[in-house]
Formats: C-alpha cells, sequence, structure tokens
C-alpha cells in the first residue's frame, strides 16, 4: 500500500470517527433530526411549524404523547437539540401547543404557538409593553407569536381576546399559591377561573 492510500485511509477513518461521536452528542445533518434525536421529543416527532433564527430554529412538533417544543442550534453544517418543552395531550378549547424561552450565547428567542377550536375566541395577545403583539386567531389554525428577546411567560402575560377586543381567557396558574406545573393552562376570565 502506498502512502498516498495510507493517508486517505487514515484521514477517512477519522472522518468516520469523527462523525460517529457527533451523532452520539446528538448532532444531525438537519434541525428536524436532531430534534427527533433528544430524548423528550423521539423519532415519531411531526413538525408542525419551524421558527428560524439567525443561530437556530424553534421547533413545534406533535408526538403520540402530545405538543413538544425543541429548540435546536447551529453548530457548523451540524444541528443540536440543546432543550424542548413537554405539554400533555389536550383536548381543551383553547391550547398553547408551542413554548420556547432561550438565552444563551447564539443569542435569544421567546416563541408561543397557541391553537383553538372556540370560535368565540378572535386573537391572541402577547409580549411586555412595547413589544406586545396581537395576532388573529382562527378555529383550528395555529398562531405562532414569536421574540428575538427572552421573555419569561410572567412577562408575556398571553391573553385570548374575543371579537371586540375583551380579554376572554389568559394563559398561567390560577390565583392562589400554586406552584404545581400541570395547573399551567388557559383560564377562563370571570368564570371563577375555571379551566378551559
Amino acid at each position: 500500500m502506498t502512502r498516498t492510500w495510507r493517508w486517505i485511509l487514515r484521514v477517512a477513518g477519522g472522518g468516520l470517527c469523527a462523525m460517529a461521536l457527533a451523532s452520539v452528542a446528538g448532532y444531525r445533518g438537519s434541525p428536524l433530526a436532531a430534534a427527533r434525536a433528544a430524548p423528550a421529543v423521539g423519532p415519531q416527532a411531526q413538525p408542525m411549524a419551524a421558527v428560524p433564527y439567525p443561530w437556530g430554529q424553534v421547533l413545534l412538533l406533535q408526538t403520540p404523547e402530545g405538543p413538544r417544543t425543541a429548540l435546536v442550534l447551529r453548530q457548523g453544517v451540524l444541528w443540536r437539540a440543546v432543550g424542548a418543552t413537554v405539554f400533555s395531550p389536550s383536548h381543551a378549547p383553547l391550547q398553547t401547543v408551542g413554548w420556547m424561552s432561550y438565552a444563551g450565547a447564539a443569542g435569544q428567542a421567546t416563541v408561543l404557538a397557541v391553537v383553538t377550536t372556540d370560535t368565540h375566541i378572535a386573537a391572541i395577545a402577547a409580549g411586555p409593553p412595547g413589544a406586545r403583539q396581537v395576532q388573529p386567531l382562527a378555529p383550528r389554525h395555529l398562531v405562532i407569536l414569536r421574540w428575538s428577546h427572552q421573555w419569561t411567560l410572567d412577562q408575556l402575560q398571553p391573553v385570548a381576546l374575543n371579537a371586540a377586543g375583551r380579554p376572554v381567557a389568559y394563559y398561567g396558574y390560577p390565583p392562589g399559591p400554586i406552584v404545581n406545573g400541570e395547573a399551567l393552562r388557559w383560564y377562563r376570565i370571570l368564570a371563577e377561573s375555571a379551566p378551559t
């Protein structure tokens, strides 16, 4: 075997080792493949939408276990999932099906995705003063609100609006000292805080 061939085999072998290590570490060739490699998401996840940022993507996914939101970062030519948000399956008439709030060396992002079957809800409003967004919401259509800044849920204060522009529901926790993640959902306003 000539020197050239030995060098080629050494380089190819090193490249295969590097690719195997990258795969074990969760790096993949596409954002969707990287999201599916995340344990909280899984290989059966189907894309609902992608929210691009210069440094990565927030993917809204549907799985047999309910909606998932995955944050994937671009690293060179590869992608890696660095976080995921899990939602339980729900048949509520107003649902949050995507949520991500991120700040890191790459950049910042906040994404909120909502869907409804309630014909009395006309829009979703969320965001702090100066960055508040209002998006029309039609039944069975996904609405995505996005910011290039990290906001907490308390800062966003999401509300559902009726056709007259009045708040009819809010996303958050019921009044009182509840610190249970399962209590985070949409609540009707002026209806004794009953879940929607």
